[in-house]
């Protein structure tokens, strides 16, 4: 069922209303699962013509209600622990959630962040769980602050509300293992020629979007639009589209094929398509857009070559960057591409691929006009390592974690004492940042070290071992790099 005509039908055409509604529908539902009724939907139907008298009870409303409702059933059922779909589940755990700190008297849409961010993050993929949960936070208030028609209805019927929470809580730390984590975010890539190509198109729509959300959160809002019957992957999405050379027998890539093809999308999309000077990725999504655009025509004009579509397209750009858009370069990019995609479902997005070709083609002229001489190329790499610490640094004194480096700077130098759970919950996002910002510790604290390992040099030495020892402190890795070995000490 579409929200939409649920919207629709119940004629709640503001943002603000239609969200009001919405979270009254979510409440209703977390209510009807300790109903005395054997049926959940008769217990949701007794509970909303007692509760929103006002609105009658349709099918409209069932079909939207029962759909988005099945962790819920589950549980009405005592039956919980058969659910599998853990985002589900996940997404219900936040909705309920912000309805009991708002009951609570919690009104600030950060802390109600920071503090479901905290509770689930052990059982979540943590690059994807702050979106999730202002996803939900942006379902239900159109403005910054909790609004007061949302206040006043929980308030109403506070003694009625029901705690499902916890419930979802237990069901995630039930399941939440080594094993079952690994399974969750497994690897994930297209499985045919179909699927890689409406990827292909997938990424150059959120290219060309003019979203200011993350990268993951823009592919999840556009993904049922390209793939509908592939279920959305979630952080393996990154992994994939950032795959380097180790990935190449485990990935459709040819050993000559350029290192992780996608990336420049991913690149491009966070500096902004209006902002980007980066030459090799801006070239790189130029080059495709030629071969998207050629193959595109020649699917909808049979009998034209492709080599020549191409050749045909890229004179009429005027010939942008001569020397690396011909010969064996392009051949190969023509093959790579034909390799893995179906070029005859190219016209079903005839339009998304000209205006990706199009808008590309303007920003690719601006970077070549702003890289005139080698050494503008050669600074490539400064200026991206400058701008990963730029953002960074944002992360790291940004709203939405609580400001860590300013709170440190007021404890090191301000004589600001904030009390053991502020300081925990500081230094948590710091290593939270650490873990988006693709740091993240590996080795278990206590884990034991045999002696051969001990001597291999895999390890940092706090002092000297004799025999087996025990992790002191977690390691460092950088991606899938090693940039600090674990340190060990002597086991007990």
């Amino acid at each position: 069922m579409n929200p939409r005509e649920v919207k629709s039908y119940y004629r709640k055409e503001s943002r603000r209303e239609w969200g009001l509604f919405r979270m009254q529908i979510d409440w209703l539902l977390e209510c009807a699962v300790y109903a005395p009724s054997e049926n959940y939907q008769d217990s949701f139907r007794s509970l909303w013509e007692t509760y929103m008298p006002a609105y009658e009870f349709t099918d409209v409303l069932w079909d939207y209600a029962e759909a988005m409702s099945k962790p819920l059933q589950y549980l009405h059922e005592g039956n919980l622990d058969a659910y599998r779909n853990r985002k589900d589940i996940r997404e219900y755990y936040i909705k309920n959630r912000i309805k009991w700190m708002i009951l609570q008297g919690t009104r600030d849409r950060t802390a109600i962040a920071q503090t479901i961010f905290g509770e689930l993050k052990d059982y979540s993929d943590r690059s994807l769980l702050y979106d999730d949960i202002n996803m939900v936070l942006k379902l239900y208030f159109d403005i910054e602050d909790i609004s007061q028609d949302t206040v006043d209805f929980l308030r109403q019927f506070a003694d009625k509300s029901k705690a499902v929470y916890p419930d979802f809580l237990r069901r995630l730390q039930q399941k939440e293992t080594a094993d079952t984590r690994k399974k969750e975010f497994r690897r994930w890539e297209p499985s045919n020629r179909a699927e890689w190509t409406r990827f292909h198109c997938l990424l150059c729509k959120v290219v060309i979007s003019e979203d200011n959300d993350k990268f993951l959160t823009v592919m999840q809002k556009y993904w049922n639009e390209f793939l509908p019957d592939v279920p959305y992957p979630g952080g393996a999405i990154q992994e994939f589209v950032t795959a380097d050379r180790r990935d190449r027998k485990e990935r459709q890539l040819n050993p000559g094929e350029k290192n992780a093809p996608f990336r420049p999308y991913m690149e491009t999309y966070t500096r902004g398509l209006a902002e980007t000077n980066r030459h090799k990725d801006i070239k790189a999504l130029y080059r495709d857009s030629l071969v998207l655009l050629a193959a595109c025509i020649c699917e909808e004009t049979p009998g034209v070559a492709l080599g020549d579509m191409f050749l045909q397209i890229w004179s009429k750009d005027g010939k942008v960057d001569m020397d690396q858009s011909h010969g064996q370069g392009t051949t190969q990019l023509i093959n790579d591409m034909n390799r893995r995609m179906d070029f005859s479902i190219l016209p079903d997005y005839g339009d998304l691929i000209r205006d990706f070709h199009s808008r590309i083609l303007q920003r690719y002229k601006v970077v070549l006009n702003c890289a005139q001489s080698d050494e503008t190329v050669e600074l490539e790499d400064e200026i991206s390592a400058d701008s990963v610490l730029a953002n960074f640094i944002t992360m790291l004194d940004s709203n939405k974690y609580g400001y860590v480096l300013g709170r440190l700077f007021r404890v090191a130098y301000e004589d600001e004492k904030p009390d053991a759970d502020e300081m925990k919950l500081i230094i948590k996002n710091f290593f939270e940042i650490l873990n988006i910002n693709g740091i993240n510790t590996y080795g278990e604290i206590g884990e034991k070290v045999d002696e051969a390992a001990v001597k291999s040099g895999a390890y940092r030495l706090s002092e000297e071992v004799m025999g087996a020892g025990k992790i002191l402190y977690p390691g460092y890795k950088i991606a899938d790099t090693v940039a600090l070995r674990p340190v060990i000490g002597k086991e007990d």
